[in-house]
């Protein structure tokens, strides 16, 4: 019986760090209705051997239990289908976070086409389903980066991580989720956060100013991150992607504000293209490239935007041509440039 091993998750998106865990899943061949059940036990037994295996190699189990050793990460292609379909529709939260993760695998064994076939459904839904992204996007927004007044990095005010942030759930996560957001509404099946962004360029659905923003505040947030845990390895204490801003560099913590505004900025952006429930009224959008302002003020520009949302109106006068970034080749922010510090 045909199957393909899946990697979800940062391990599909290739974009895994210190002390990952395990996410993945299972998807086989349709089989003939009478053998199904044995069929999904002998599947369930092969993930069980794997997932053990990959605990004793050292990859933590996944707490939230999305491995290939159970029953609702492993299914045939056509379960795959259908669970995609009522995740949609269901709107349920847990579903969604389930989602989004999923919409990160990546085949690392077995018949990779039909992860292919998979792929292939997935995109053709998302272009039909005009819900599907605005779905993704509600999720997303409803948390934004510890930034407050005046653009001061807001820490916990108390518990075990008081005057810290989470690099991962407070930054790096709301870069991933918007990007992908955009790369499967324009039916991009690449899994890795770079690489859709890259792709998108090409496609100019971002412009290459912004692309190089995101990356630039993508990558410093991963190496903060990286540089944090191996800290805290060093020490003998747990890498849990926390960081105390006021330990920083005075410039440290200027190139982390810039970041965290930038990523502000892309939510503010994907949320004018994928209008979330509450403010979606079902009005049809296209996407088309306009100037978004009020980029972060330690860039002194403000560079050609990620497409804006305009109405589709027949007969409308075309939009003005994208305003062109005036930064000059000394006047690249911080983070732009190859952040050799880290180490």
């Amino acid at each position: 019986m045909p199957y393909c091993w899946l990697n979800l998750g940062s391990a599909g998106r290739h974009e895994q760090t210190l002390r990952t865990d395990q996410d993945n899943a299972i998807v086989y061949a349709n089989p003939p209705l009478e053998q199904a059940q044995a069929i999904q036990d002998y599947f369930l037994r092969l993930g069980h051997k794997v997932v053990e295996g990959l605990a004793r190699c050292g990859f933590l189990k996944c707490k939230g239990g999305v491995m290939a050793s159970t029953p609702d990460w492993c299914r045939p292609l056509s379960g795959w289908k259908n669970t995609l379909e009522q995740w949609i529709r269901r709107l349920d939260p847990a579903e969604v976070r389930s989602l989004t993760i999923f919409l990160d695998f990546r085949p690392v064994y077995g018949e990779r086409a039909l992860a292919k076939t998979l792929w292939e459904y997935f995109v053709q839904y998302f272009n039909i389903s005009s819900p599907a992204s605005h779905l993704l996007a509600t999720d997303e927004l409803k948390f934004r980066p510890p930034l407050g007044f005046r653009n001061n990095i807001v820490t916990e005010k108390s518990g075990p991580h008081k005057n810290e942030i989470n690099l991962k759930s407070s930054a790096a996560i709301h870069i991933v989720n918007c990007i992908r957001i955009f790369a499967l509404n324009h039916g991009i099946t690449e899994t890795s956060t770079l690489g859709r962004l890259r792709e998108l360029v090409e496609q100019r659905i971002i412009d290459k100013d912004d692309a190089e923003y995101i990356q630039s505040a993508y990558e410093t947030i991963m190496m903060f991150r990286i540089r944090e845990n191996l800290r805290k390895y060093q020490l003998e204490l747990p890498p849990d992607n926390f960081i105390n801003p006021n330990r920083l560099s005075k410039r440290e913590r200027a190139i982390l504000k810039d970041s965290l505004s930038i990523i502000l900025r892309l939510q503010k952006t994907t949320e004018k293209n994928f209008p979330t429930f509450g403010d979606f009224k079902g009005s049809a959008y296209v996407a088309d490239p306009l100037t978004l302002p009020s980029w972060p003020v330690n860039c002194h520009a403000a560079p050609a935007s990620i497409a804006n949302p305009i109405p589709v109106v027949e007969d409308s006068v075309p939009p003005s041509p994208p305003a062109k970034s005036f930064l000059g080749q000394q006047d690249i922010p911080s983070i732009v440039q190859t952040p050799t510090w880290f180490f």
